[in-house]
């Protein structure tokens, strides 16, 4: 009986076992060839063997062209976003690719097993001419649950919202971040998250970043930093990779960043940079969500 209590003890004293994730963020540009004005299927090769270096890859923009990226991933997960909003839609894929989110996540099972997952369409759209032409899409995001190799789950989204610099744009964004608030809120309950994504909402302009900083308040979501530190190279610095704790796990930053490696020659393998970030998670001791240490810091 002692000898129960005292390796009963043992293990309770024990520290949790870290475990280290990496994710990236990256918009491949995968618009119709006529459209991207270059050879979006000749860069796919290059991009998924890039994205082979991360244990979590967000991509965005991957009209018609999943199966080339998907081919050259060896990720054992591949998870497609939402389809078109139509079957009208869908048959006019030769001016939008597929019509639909252009989401693609992927991950790698067994270390990170997939145990839930959910493709959504944003409600709202801002224009089918002129502007972003963005309703030729259907935005969306996705929702993965992930249950690492000690047990230890995380929620990860993945989105890429209305783009376009008109008011009605910035409306549009603002609605589909209330609906993303809505779902996280509801889903993810006390859990730990990652989210991230293409928002078109700028690091650097005043109004984007309160519209950032007014959803991740809702959500106790921190800035992990991951963005170039280059502006000269990309002045328009709209990707993210958002993260907070849950109430039963710590999810430490240790890095974030741009991966410059994500080019050939000098020659960008997209218009956006690939950004990334990498934690520490572990389960712990008590409840109670705290704030993760790391360079990630809070939205003003």
């Amino acid at each position: 009986m002692l000898v129960g209590l005292c390796g009963a003890a043992l293990a309770l004293a024990a520290p949790a076992r870290a475990e280290e994730i990496s994710v990236v963020s990256f918009n491949v540009h995968g618009l119709p060839a006529w459209i991207a004005r270059d050879d979006p299927a000749a860069r796919m090769p290059e991009i998924g063997r890039l994205l082979s270096r991360y244990d979590v890859a967000l991509v965005q923009e991957v009209w018609g062209y999943e199966e080339a990226l998907a081919a050259q991933t060896p990720h054992g997960a591949k998870l497609q976003g939402n389809a078109a909003r139509s079957t009208w839609l869908r048959a006019l894929g030769f001016l939008c690719g597929r019509c639909g989110s252009g989401l693609s996540l992927f991950t790698d099972p067994p270390r990170e097993r997939v145990v839930a997952s959910e493709a959504v369409a944003y409600d709202r759209c801002a224009d089918w001419l002129f502007s972003a032409n963005d309703c030729w899409a259907t935005k969306g995001f996705q929702f993965v649950r992930l249950r690492l190799a000690s047990g230890t789950e995380l929620d990860v989204y993945n989105t890429h919202l209305e783009a376009g610099d008109a008011d009605d744009d910035f409306e549009v964004r603002a609605a589909q971040l209330d609906e993303l608030r809505a779902f996280v809120s509801m889903k993810s309950a006390g859990r730990a998250v990652i989210l991230g994504g293409d928002l078109n909402l700028s690091h650097d302009e005043p109004r984007s970043a309160a519209a950032v900083a007014a959803f991740a308040g809702a959500l106790g979501l921190r800035d992990s930093g991951a963005r170039p530190a280059d502006r000269s190279r990309w002045p328009e610095r709209i990707d993210w990779i958002l993260y907070r704790e849950g109430t039963d796990i710590r999810l430490a930053l240790t890095t974030s960043g741009e991966d410059l490696d994500f080019r050939i020659g000098d020659e960008a393998l997209s218009d956006h940079p690939a950004v990334f970030a990498r934690f520490r998670v572990t389960r712990a001791a008590t409840g109670g969500a705290g704030v993760a240490p790391g360079r990630g810091a809070d939205l003003d």
